[in-house]
C-alpha cells in the first residue's frame, strides 16, 4: 500500500482477501488504492443485487469469488472485463418496463429509485472511478525512474 490508512483491496497476508469499506460512508473517506477501485468496479458490474434489482434470473456470481486469484494488473484487468461484460449482458436483458419502474421494497431505502436510475448510477461509477483508475496510472507511471 501506498501509505497508512488507506482503503485496499487484495490478499491479506493469511490466504484470505481484504476488501475495505465502510458502509454508511461517513466523513471524509480515506485514500483508496488501485486495486481498491478496480475491485470496486468489478462489484459494482457483477453484483447480485443488479440481476435482483433489475429482475433478472441469476445465480450466485462466480466472478468476485476469482478475486482472491488476482496475482497481477493483467489478472484484475481480465476480471474486471468479465464482470464489464455480465453487467453489458444485464443491460441486454432488462425490460423497458423494469427500467422506468420504481425498485421497490427489494431496493430498501432506494425503493423509490427505478430500474434506469440503477443504470445512470453504475455509469456515474464507471465514470468517476475509471477516472481516477487513469490519474493514479499516469502517476504511478511518472514517478517511476527511466530505465535506460
Amino acid at each position: 500500500m501506498p501509505f497508512e490508512d488507506c482503503w485496499h483491496a487484495g490478499a491479506d497476508g493469511r490466504g484470505g482477501f481484504r476488501y475495505d469499506l465502510q458502509l454508511p460512508a461517513s466523513g471524509v473517506q480515506p485514500f483508496t488504492t488501485l486495486a481498491w477501485r478496480l475491485f470496486h468496479l468489478m462489484g459494482c458490474y457483477s453484483g447480485d443485487r443488479n440481476a435482483m434489482l433489475l429482475g433478472l434470473e441469476q445465480g450466485r456470481d462466480p466472478l468476485l469469488q476469482r478475486a482472491h486469484t488476482v496475482a497481477s494488473a493483467t489478472d484484475a484487468l481480465d476480471l474486471l472485463g468479465a464482470c464489464q461484460d455480465l453487467w453489458r449482458r444485464f443491460l441486454h436483458e432488462v425490460t423497458d418496463e423494469t427500467l422506468n419502474t420504481p425498485l421497490g421494497e427489494r431496493a430498501g431505502d432506494y425503493g423509490e429509485a427505478t430500474g434506469l436510475d440503477l443504470v445512470l448510477h453504475q455509469i456515474d461509477e464507471h465514470i468517476h472511478h475509471g477516472a481516477e483508475l487513469g490519474l493514479l496510472r499516469d502517476l504511478y507511471r511518472v514517478q517511476q525512474p527511466v530505465h535506460g
